[in-house]
């Protein structure tokens, strides 16, 4: 799995934190084209992230890669899909 910042992540006023850090502030300026409910959404959508990342790693490593055939713990380098699983 590639590195990221790690979770949970939590929403406060618009910004989504990790650890305390703000890793992602949502424009909350007037006029800039979204609704603060939309802003709020977008947040908490964010602050999903580690969770939705771990779970989809979790679906994909259940089964062989649909293109080459390779299992979960095999790697071919040549295999598109097989990069893809490898990002996870």
């Amino acid at each position: 799995m590639t590195q990221s910042t790690p979770g949970p992540w939590e929403v406060t006023n618009g910004a989504v934190y990790a650890q305390g850090v703000s890793i992602a502030t949502m424009n909350r300026t007037p006029g800039n084209g979204t609704r603060p409910v939309e802003r709020d959404a977008n947040a908490r959508l964010i602050a999903k992230a580690p969770e939705m990342r771990r779970l989809l790693a979790e679906l994909v490593n259940m089964g062989t890669c649909a293109r080459c055939g390779a299992s979960p713990r095999e790697y071919d380098e040549t295999c598109p899909e097989c990069d893809a699983r490898a990002l996870l």
